[in-house]
């Protein structure tokens, strides 16, 4: 039976808690705890398991868990680059997997790949004080994006 079980000491330790959150964490269900006379024991296997959990690790305690820090747009990084930044939103452009999951669309109202490479080949070809940053392109007999 050894090492199939940590103590309370133990398994409070691995998990980086105090003995009393780790009873908070039993009586919410998350852990099961088995019994040796006076002694608590939880199965390793079952705390290995809420050890990568965040809901067991707070965020301060698994860094790897919080979100990035928020960067700044793209465009506002390259600005002074002479790099363009753009962004293309195409909507029904007729690939092969847009024929799998949209049959009902007719393959004559989708959009051509080579119209999108014309509108690529204008945006990195001008060279203008004007700048396009999006272009949400759609099919003519689509609902317009507003």
């Amino acid at each position: 039976m050894a090492g199939m079980f940590y103590s309370l000491q133990e398994a409070a330790e691995r998990l980086g808690k105090t003995q009393d959150e780790l009873r908070g964490i039993v009586n919410a269900g998350k852990l099961r705890e088995f019994r040796d006379g006076p002694n608590l024991l939880f199965k390793v296997e079952e705390v290995e398991a809420l050890m990568s959990e965040a809901g067991v690790m707070g965020v301060q305690e698994a860094p790897e868990l919080q979100a990035p820090p928020p960067q700044p747009p793209l465009p506002e990084v390259m600005r002074g680059t002479n790099i363009r930044v753009h962004v293309l939103c195409p909507g029904g452009v007729a690939t092969d997997m847009v024929a799998r999951v949209r049959p009902d669309i007719a393959k004559d109202e989708l959009i051509g790949p080579e119209e999108l490479a014309e509108l690529v080949h204008y945006l990195v070809t001008h060279k203008g004080n004007a700048v396009v940053d999006e272009l949400h392109i759609r099919r003519a007999t689509s609902t317009p994006w507003f």
